[in-house]
This record gives C-alpha cells, sequence and structure tokens, in this order.
C-alpha cells in the first residue's frame, strides 16, 4: 500500500502515537490493525454537508456499516486516511493541537471550521479523496431499497399482470352496474315514498268505488 508523502522521516505527531497518511483510495485493502494502533477515517456526507472523524481498525469495515445502516444517497467521501501506531497517543495529540476529538458523530462544521480541519494534520497535504457511492456497495444498495421502494420486490412482468388484474376487476364491476341500471337507481327512500303513494291511490279508489 502506498503512503502520502509524510511532513518528517517518521510521521507526524508524538513518537509513540506517529500517524501516517495513506492514500483514501486504498481503504478497501487496508490490514486490519490490533490494538493500540487504529486507523483514522475523516468522513464527509456531501448531502448534509456534515463531517465525521473516527477511528477504526478497519476502515473497510466502517465503511460498509455505515452504507448498510445510512441513506447516503450522494455517498460518503472519504477526505483523509491515516494510520496510528498508538490510538490514545494520537487522539490525545490531535485534541492538545487542534482541538479535534474521535467520535462517531456527524457534525456540520461552518466555513471557519472546515478551513482549519483542510489546514490540520489530518488533512493537510492529502491529495485524492475518494467517494464511495451506494452502486459500489452493493448489499447496502439492496437493503436501503427494501426500505425505501417496496415495487422492487417485483419484476416488471409481475408488475404488468398485477395491473392488468386490477384493471379487468375494475371493468367487471362497471359492467354489473350497467346490467341492473333500474335497481341502481332506486334507494330505500324513493321506494318508501312510492308505496305511500300507492296505498293513497288504493284508498281513493276503494272509497270512490263504495260511495259511488
Amino acid at each position: 500500500m502506498k503512503t502520502e508523502a509524510l511532513e518528517t522521516e517518521n510521521g507526524i505527531g508524538p513518537a509513540d502515537g506517529r500517524l501516517r497518511r495513506l492514500l483514501p483510495r486504498d481503504f478497501r485493502t487496508a490490514a486490519r490493525l490490533a490494538p493500540p494502533a487504529a486507523y483514522i477515517c475523516v468522513l464527509r456526507d456531501p448531502n448534509a454537508k456534515a463531517y465525521r472523524i473516527e477511528s477504526t481498525e478497519e476502515p473497510k469495515a466502517l465503511i460498509d456499516a455505515l452504507m448498510q445502516t445510512g441513506d447516503y444517497q450522494f455517498g460518503i467521501e472519504l477526505v483523509a486516511l491515516l494510520a496510528s501506531d498508538d490510538l490514545a497517543a494520537s487522539a490525545a495529540y490531535l485534541d492538545d493541537k487542534h482541538g479535534a476529538v474521535l467520535s462517531s458523530d456527524w457534525l456540520v462544521f461552518d466555513a471557519h471550521q472546515v478551513a482549519a480541519l483542510n489546514r490540520s494534520v489530518l488533512v493537510a497535504q492529502q491529495r485524492n479523496s475518494y467517494y464511495i457511492f451506494p452502486e459500489q456497495q452493493t448489499v447496502a444498495q439492496r437493503s436501503v431499497g427494501r426500505r425505501r421502494d417496496v415495487k422492487r420486490f417485483w419484476s416488471g412482468r409481475e408488475r404488468d399482470r398485477r395491473r392488468w388484474q386490477r384493471r379487468s376487476e375494475l371493468l367487471r364491476d362497471l359492467e354489473i352496474e350497467e346490467e341492473e341500471p333500474l335497481f341502481g337507481y332506486f334507494t330505500s327512500k324513493h321506494i318508501e315514498i312510492c308505496f305511500k303513494i300507492a296505498l293513497l291511490i288504493f284508498v281513493l279508489l276503494y272509497y270512490l268505488a263504495r260511495y259511488s
């Protein structure tokens, strides 16, 4: 794995927690480190315009987990990737020098904070930041698809068949209405009125026939 040019021959920071810059695009092949060593990832969510500075024993595992659990429609930018011989010493150094705290929180920086981050030992002289897009994480993409769009479970042919089936059922319902227009027109109120009128006519005819 290639490394970026270092500020000193032995790396950046204290002797017991030297930071070595790695190319972000190599995050998938970065070997798993055992404590106290660890990697430090500087991540950016372009959609939320937020940053995240997090430590991990394996960058690929960290990014895979993020892509599986989050909805990053514009992907994630790996701004910088560094390896530390001693994470605790490096974390203390970053906190003392830049006030940078490692965490799993996404933080929204203002313009001054972004400029300070870019000047810090985490990012300064860092080149070739790397974008990880959802389609590059096939497992994560399928997981997000199930949450967002249930229709993806159906093939195009199955969707067409179900659409025609619903349309046929609707047409059958309309045909039933056309076959019985008379019964469809009269309501219970209409029937009651007609019955009363018929009863009244019957009574009038009865009295006319009796007293005529």
